[in-house]
C-alpha cells in the first residue's frame, strides 16, 4: 500500500520550492535584496540584530547605518570575507575595531560608534 502522507508531503515540498522561486524571481526583478541567503541568516544571528537590517546593510559606510562594522566583523569571524568597499585608512581602522572585538567584546560595545565615526 502507498504512503498517501508521503505522497502529500511531497506535492506540498515541490509546491511550496515554487512558490519560493516565483517570489524570489519577482524580488530580484523589482530590485529588492534577497534576505534568504544563508550567510545573512548566519550573520544576523551571531550579531543579534534582525536579518532584514542585516541584509540590507549595502556595504558602503554610510552616515545612516549602524550596521555595516558589526556586519563586517561577523563576517570576518564567521570567515568569510567583509563587505565594506573601503580606502587603506579605512581598512587601517577596520583592522583596529576587529582587534579590539577580538580583545575585549565590552570594550568594543563601548567604543564601536567612535570607531565607526572615524572610518566614517
Amino acid at each position: 500500500m502507498e504512503d498517501i502522507f508521503k505522497k502529500l508531503r511531497d506535492q506540498a515540498i515541490g509546491h511550496s520550492a515554487e512558490l519560493k522561486k516565483e517570489s524570489d524571481l519577482r524580488r530580484k526583478a523589482s530590485g529588492e535584496k534577497l534576505t534568504d541567503d544563508s550567510v545573512m541568516r548566519e550573520v544576523a544571528e551571531y550579531i543579534g540584530k534582525p536579518l532584514d537590517e542585516v541584509a540590507y546593510c549595502c556595504g558602503n559606510i554610510c552616515p545612516h547605518c549602524q550596521t555595516f562594522l558589526d556586519k563586517a566583523i561577523a563576517l570576518v569571524e564567521l570567515g568569510h570575507e567583509h563587505h565594506l568597499l573601503m580606502n587603506p585608512v579605512q581598512e587601517e581602522q577596520f583592522q583596529e575595531a576587529l582587534n579590539v572585538f577580538r580583545r575585549d567584546r565590552m570594550q568594543y560595545e563601548m567604543s564601536k560608534q567612535e570607531l565607526m565615526d572615524r572610518m566614517r
